[in-house]
C-alpha cells in the first residue's frame, strides 16, 4: 500500500482493515502514537489480547527475538498483534527485513521509529510500502498550528475562535501532545453548543486572554505603547505566565517577518501569507506595521533582539532580572 493520510489511515484501522505491517516514523511522535493506540484498540479482543498482543522496547530486544515473536502462531484468535515502540533504540533493526518481505500472514507488525524519518531510498523502507503501510508523521510547523488546532476541535465536534487557536499555539507551541491534551481538556468542560473562546482557555489552562504573547505582537504591530507595557508588566510580575525565550522567540518570528516584507515586490495577500508562513487574515496587519516601522528601524530591532538575547543568557549581564530586560528591549523597540 501507499503511504497514507492519518485521517485515511484511522478509518481503514477503526473498519479492521489491517495490513501485516506499519512502519510509523517521523519527526513529531503524536501521530505515531495515535496511529499505535488506534491498532492496539481495534486489532484484537479484550479477551484475546492476554495470548496474542505483544509489546516490546527497541532498548531491550533485537532482531532475532521480534522475528520470533512475529513468527508465532495466534491463539484462538484471527491474528496477534506485535509492537515495537522506540524502534530507533534497536541496534539491529534492518535485520528484520527478510521478515518484511515475506510477513506472516496472522501477525500485524507494528515499527514505531520516533525522531526521524527513515531513509526512503532503502529497500528497508521500501518494504513497508510494498508490503504494508507507511506514515510519516511529519512535523507541524508554527505558523501551521493555529489550522491544526481548528482541526483538531471539528475532529472533535467542536468550534474555536480563531483567535484562542492562536492564542494557544502562541502559549503552547507545535508539540501536538500537548497541544491535544489542553484541546481535550477545554472540551472536558464545556457545555453543549459552546465555542472554546479566550475566557474558557484562561479558565482551565491559564492563559490570560489580555496578557500573552499574541498581544504583545499585536501591540507591536499597532506601537501601542500602553498596551505593549501593560502586559509586559504583567510578564514581569507573573514571571511563569510568559518565559522571555518564548517571548523572544516570537519577536523575532515577528520583526523578521516585517524585514522581509519590506524587501519582497508587490505580492497579492496570499502569496505573501505564503512567503511569511502566516494566516492570510495577518497580512493587513503585517502591512499595515511596514508603515510604522522602516527598514533601518527593523534591522536595528533584529540587532536588539540578539543583543538582548545574549544577555538574557547571563553574558556580559550582571544578572539582570528578566522582566526587567524584557522592558528595557520594548522600550527600545518603540522608541
Amino acid at each position: 500500500m501507499a503511504e497514507l493520510k492519518f485521517s485515511d489511515l484511522r478509518k481503514r484501522i477503526e473498519a479492521k482493515q489491517f495490513s501485516p505491517m506499519y512502519g510509523l516514523h517521523g519527526e513529531e511522535p503524536y501521530y505515531i502514537d495515535v496511529i499505535a493506540e488506534l491498532i492496539e484498540k481495534h486489532c484484537l479482543s479484550e479477551s484475546e489480547k492476554s495470548f496474542n498482543q505483544h509489546i516490546l522496547y527497541g532498548r531491550d530486544t533485537d532482531a532475532k527475538t521480534l522475528l520470533d515473536v512475529c513468527m508465532r502462531y495466534p491463539m484462538m484468535a484471527e491474528r496477534q498483534l506485535v509492537i515495537l515502540r522506540e524502534a530507533q533504540m534497536m541496534r539491529d533493526l534492518e535485520d528484520i527485513q527478510p521478515y518484511l518481505d515475506k510477513p506472516a500472514p496472522t501477525t500485524v507488525l507494528v515499527v514505531c521509529y520516533r525522531g526521524k524519518k527513515l531513509d526512503g531510498r532503502k529497500k528497508f523502507t521500501k518494504l513497508f510500502d510494498e508490503r504494508g503501510t507507511s506514515f510519516y508523521s511529519a512535523p507541524v510547523r508554527d505558523y501551521q498550528m493555529p489550522e491544526w488546532i481548528e482541526g483538531y476541535v471539528r475532529s472533535k465536534g467542536k468550534t474555536i475562535e480563531k483567535r484562542s487557536a492562536i492564542l494557544l499555539e502562541e502559549y503552547l507551541g507545535n508539540n501536538l501532545s500537548r497541544v491535544a491534551n489542553s484541546i481535550d481538556l477545554l472540551i472536558m468542560n464545556m457545555k453543549e453548543g459552546d465555542t472554546i473562546n479566550a475566557d474558557l482557555i484562561q479558565k482551565f489552562i491559564g492563559i490570560s486572554k489580555d496578557y500573552n504573547s499574541f498581544e504583545l505582537n499585536n501591540a507591536l504591530l499597532k506601537k501601542d505603547r500602553a498596551k505593549a507595557f501593560r502586559v509586559v508588566n504583567y510578564f514581569a510580575s507573573n514571571p511563569k505566565a510568559a518565559h522571555l525565550v518564548m517571548v523572544m522567540g516570537g519577536l523575532y518570528s515577528l520583526f523578521s517577518k516585517l524585514l522581509l516584507m519590506t524587501a519582497v515586490k508587490s505580492k497579492s495577500d496570499g502569496e505573501l501569507a505564503k512567503l511569511l508562513g502566516v494566516g492570510p487574515y495577518f497580512v493587513k496587519n503585517y502591512k499595515a506595521a511596514t508603515r510604522l516601522y522602516s527598514p533601518v528601524k527593523l534591522r536595528e530591532v533584529i540587532s536588539l533582539l540578539h543583543r538582548y538575547d545574549v544577555r538574557s543568557k547571563g553574558v556580559d549581564d550582571a544578572g539582570t532580572p528578566h522582566g526587567e530586560l524584557l522592558r528595557e528591549l520594548i522600550w527600545q523597540i518603540l522608541n
